[in-house]
């Protein structure tokens, strides 16, 4: 009966040994090599992967981190209806601003309706 407890019996291997015991047997030397050489190379893949996820994240944190300072202004600026206007009101009382915007309504208007068409209708109406 080989009993785990008691004088003679096998101690475990301490927690983040060199691995050179398992399961109550000594490992060879070439055992042991080729455990370590795993160990190495599992700790490489980790570190691999860590280092990749850590990168794809502060890339995305740089790409939406704009993004946030625009919503984050828009949100106190654009979004609070007095500071907007308060912001804005005092433009249309710009006289550069109303010949801007004069010009561009006028020209939008001219471009989406048949001034002429208009005009003849008004006049064959005028005439009735």
């Amino acid at each position: 009966m080989g009993g785990t407890t008691g004088p003679g019996a096998p101690e475990p291997p301490p927690s983040g040994g060199t691995g050179a015991q398992r399961a109550g047997r000594t490992l060879t030397a070439e055992e042991d090599a080729e455990y370590q050489r795993l160990r190495r190379a599992a700790a490489v893949g980790h570190r691999r992967t860590r280092a990749a996820g850590a990168s794809v994240l502060l890339v995305l944190a740089l790409l939406l981190a704009p993004a946030a300072v625009v919503a984050a202004w828009a949100e106190a600026t654009v979004d609070d209806r007095s500071r907007y206007v308060e912001t804005v009101a005092p433009l249309a009382s710009d006289p550069a601003i109303q010949q801007t915007v004069t010009e561009r309504l006028t020209d939008e208007a001219v471009e989406n309706v048949d001034v002429e068409a208009v005009t003849d209708e008004l006049a064959r109406t005028l005439r009735e």
